[in-house]
């Protein structure tokens, strides 16, 4: 996804050299991550925007890319502002000629600068930076909760970013973008347990959380690294607290 005011998604195949080719039925806009849910066939999309919105791509034919429907979501009945039912309205325009796709829906529902996002026990993860929170969204029972909200003057998770679902330990792994730039382990109930903490990258964020199935290593990446602002990518030996 390109992460400026008229992004586009790219596909590519990572072992073939230049094989990138444009996905634009998927939307023009800031696009920060997506998520599968193979099972209900659709891809979702967070948007890095203050306002952005959560997004849905169905192709007309799955797993082809090139064509599809892109609906943004409408949350409504929360007790929280974000929370509640889901329903899902087509963007009239995906390729947001005359207007930004987040504003072709008068009753999407904005979040406060979309992040991370991943897919796991049913349900789709999406973090939002502005309000250091993260999402639950339940396609079965169409509603929109929150896992986590950081709060207090020095919580142990802040600057929520990349998402990765470690199944195993029914938990997510948050990177951190800024806060004291840790991996954190996020249960389901809220709970946050620290991974791991990076040294000397305070002008950078971590990005990239992978566990490989064996459960034996772990990659994860600085995006500008240390003062020099070369990108770095670790390999971390397990076994890891939240197997």
């Amino acid at each position: 996804g390109e992460e400026v005011v008229r992004g586009r998604i790219w596909e590519a195949n990572p072992t073939i050299a230049n094989s990138g080719e444009l996905r634009p039925a998927m939307g023009v806009f800031a696009h920060e991550a997506a998520a599968v849910d193979e099972a209900r066939k659709g891809i979702y999309m967070t948007e890095d925007q203050p306002d952005g919105r959560l997004y849905r791509f169905t192709p007309r034919s799955w797993p082809n890319l090139n064509a599809g429907t892109l609906e943004v979501a409408v949350v409504s009945g929360g007790t929280i502002g974000g929370t509640g039912s889901v329903a899902w309205a087509e963007v009239p325009d995906p390729s947001a000629a005359t207007t930004d796709t987040r504003a072709q829906v008068a009753e999407s529902t904005p979040y406060a600068g979309g992040e991370g996002i991943a897919f796991g026990h049913g349900k789709i993860f999406f973090s939002t930076k502005l309000d250091n929170t993260v999402w639950a969204y339940d396609p079965k029972a169409a509603t929109m909760s929150i896992v986590y909200r950081a709060s207090g003057d020095d919580p142990v998770l802040s600057g929520v970013d990349n998402l990765w679902w470690d199944d195993s330990s029914k938990s997510l792994l948050v990177a951190e973008d800024g806060g004291n730039m840790e991996l954190v382990a996020l249960a389901l109930d809220g709970s946050v347990t620290p991974i791991l903490r990076v040294d000397g990258h305070d002008g950078s964020e971590l990005t990239g959380p992978t566990v490989s199935p064996n459960r034996r290593f772990m990659t994860l990446s600085s995006q500008r690294g240390a003062a020099d602002g070369i990108g770095v990518t670790w390999l971390v030996k397990g076994a890891f607290p939240i197997a």
